[in-house]
């Protein structure tokens, strides 16, 4: 067998492994995370030994991880962190300096580590699981919610504070080159890194990539489009690399760059898909570094150190959501929310272990903790509310799906309507909007467009209205109808499809040109609203007829 059918035979295992356990996850309820970890572990030298060594794999590894950073980075923006401010600044500074620095200081001089693993431990503990946090909160409706609002701030928070734990291991490590000043690394050389990557990120993110990406929207083509935002996340990954910096950096910096434009939310939109799909290569990887002999030999110490350290981390974010004015039963949910181990954590210790900060005892033991935290973390996450109910005695109230009420949508506005596409239907539904004094918020492909409305003050907004996050930007849980009117028979399906996943209740009118796409939409949507420019026209041909007619003299 040649080395290349080979490959392809341990990657269709990959596949078949991982699908059969994240099948197994869902039925059992468990985030799909879990199921390629242990998709991992049954691939891995520690298990079966299926794929012993995959190169293909890794390079997977890689990708995701620096699509991982490159979306961390588009969701750094300064709206973002106003709107979460609270969360952000208060309670998401507090958890993590708190937890970093008490798990830190319990790791050397109880448990006698070392000084640079012992940080490293307070990092990892430090940070939380976006990707199951998301889900769970998607799941039950409550991203909008005051806990959910909570948690997204302190998360936001954890990926950025990630980035600065990250610049420090080399320091840690000791006896490392800086990455760019050629010379020992000291805590000088460190903030220099920091100041230069500052500098760059704020002349990118100012004046080259907005230039790129508003010639490249101007084109009208979504592909070049796609390539591009793949082009400037991985080419200032590779520059970053070139410069002595991870190619993970560069992701985010990337990121943040393009999040400074107005071609973030389509970005977003466009590789999360991408990078969701890639991050289960990523977690199979990791499940493959678990040694079972280990796990099943000390399977005492790991789940007391587990209850040990993440009851330290459950207590630390309750106090610091008191602290920072959250009511008891909000603080209790948020707690528990946030007290597995997250995918950051990974990255970190990793890099840790390759660096010979942590030893390979010490990987397995975190390793372990975070598997144990992330199977039970949606169990805890049900539990929640009831726990918080008991605990709090029935003081305040904890809000579900209701909670959206007290937030504010992206685009500030609500009981809206929400145009999609401005072309000549368009522009006629919004001036009847500003004549009557409705609110209305336009989502639209063509920037210029965008840009002239942006100029008037309208809510406008670039992007594709078949991407959650560009619906959400737009305030689709606070909006009163949408109005598709966009032109492409595959287009408005996706849109409705969009809608539906949502669970938008509101008014939707969709405009169609011809008779037969208005009965594709009514059959996928029975009782839509349809409004047909064929048969419209058609009514207006008729009537023009009949008064010519009837203004024939005699």
């Amino acid at each position: 067998m040649s080395s290349e059918v080979a490959i392809f035979v341990q990657l269709v295992t990959v596949l078949a492994v991982a699908s059969f356990a994240v099948l197994l996850s869902h039925f059992l309820r468990f985030p799909s995370v879990v199921g390629f970890l242990v998709a991992g572990v049954l691939l891995g030298p520690q298990g079966f030994k299926l794929v012993p060594e995959l190169a293909a794999l890794r390079t997977l590894n890689e990708t995701a991880i620096i699509l991982l950073m490159f979306t961390i980075g588009l969701e750094f923006s300064i709206s973002s962190i106003a709107h979460l401010k609270k969360a952000f600044f208060g309670l998401g500074a507090l958890q993590v300096i708190a937890t970093g620095l008490a798990i830190g200081l319990l790791m050397h001089f109880v448990f006698r580590v070392p000084g640079p693993a012992a940080a490293v431990a307070g990092y990892m503990i430090a940070l939380s699981s976006t990707a199951i946090i998301m889900k769970l909160l998607q799941e039950n409706q409550e991203v909008a919610s005051p806990q959910g609002n909570a948690a997204l701030g302190v998360l936001l928070f954890q990926d950025i504070a990630a980035i600065p734990m990250m610049l420090s291991l080399p320091l840690l490590a000791g006896q490392q080159t800086s990455k760019l000043f050629h010379g020992p690394s000291t805590v000088f050389s460190f903030l220099g890194e920091m100041g230069v990557a500052i500098v760059v990120l704020a002349v990118g993110a100012r004046f080259i990539v907005p230039w790129f990406m508003k010639t490249v929207v101007e084109s009208r083509s979504r592909e070049l489009f796609f390539f591009c935002v793949l082009l400037v996340c991985f080419g200032v990954a590779l520059l970053a690399e070139e410069a002595g910096f991870s190619l993970p950096l560069g992701g985010f910096v990337a990121g943040i760059m393009i999040a400074g434009s107005p071609f973030g939310r389509q970005a977003s939109s466009e590789v999360v898909p991408l990078r969701d799909s890639l991050l289960g290569f990523f977690f199979i990887s990791i499940g493959m570094l678990l040694d079972l002999k280990f796990f099943v030999f000390n399977i005492h110490g790991v789940i007391a150190l587990a209850i040990l350290l993440l009851m330290i981390k459950v207590l630390l974010t309750y106090l610091a959501a008191i602290l920072s004015s959250y009511t008891e039963k909000i603080a209790v949910i948020v707690c528990l929310m946030l007290f597995q181990v997250g995918e950051f954590g990974f990255v970190i210790a990793e890099e840790a272990l390759n660096l010979k900060i942590l030893t390979n005892d010490q990987f397995q033991y975190f390793l372990s903790i975070s598997l144990l935290s992330m199977v039970v973390s949606p169990v805890v996450f049900k539990a929640a509310p009831a726990i918080a109910m008991r605990l709090a005695g029935g003081r305040g109230k904890v809000q579900g799906q209701a909670g959206r009420k007290g937030t504010v949508p992206a685009s500030g506005l609500r009981g809206h309507a929400i145009i999609v596409g401005f072309g000549l239907a368009g522009r006629e539904a919004a001036e009847k909007f500003e004549a009557a004094g409705h609110s209305y918020c336009v989502v639209d492909l063509n920037f210029r467009s965008i840009k002239s409305l942006q100029a008037r003050g309208v809510q406008a907004l670039y992007g594709d209205a078949s991407k959650d996050e560009i619906l959400e930007a737009a305030g689709l849980h606070h909006a009163r109808a949408v109005l598709v009117a966009v032109a492409g028979r595959h287009m408005i399906p996706a849109i409705l499809s969009a809608l539906d996943r949502n669970k938008f209740r509101g008014r939707i009118v969709v405009r169609a040109v011809y008779q037969r796409e208005a009965d594709e939409i009514i059959q996928l949507r029975p009782g839509i609203d349809v409004v047909v420019a064929e048969v419209e026209s058609a009514h207006v041909f008729a009537r023009r007829a009949i008064e010519a007619v009837a203004n024939i003299p005699g």
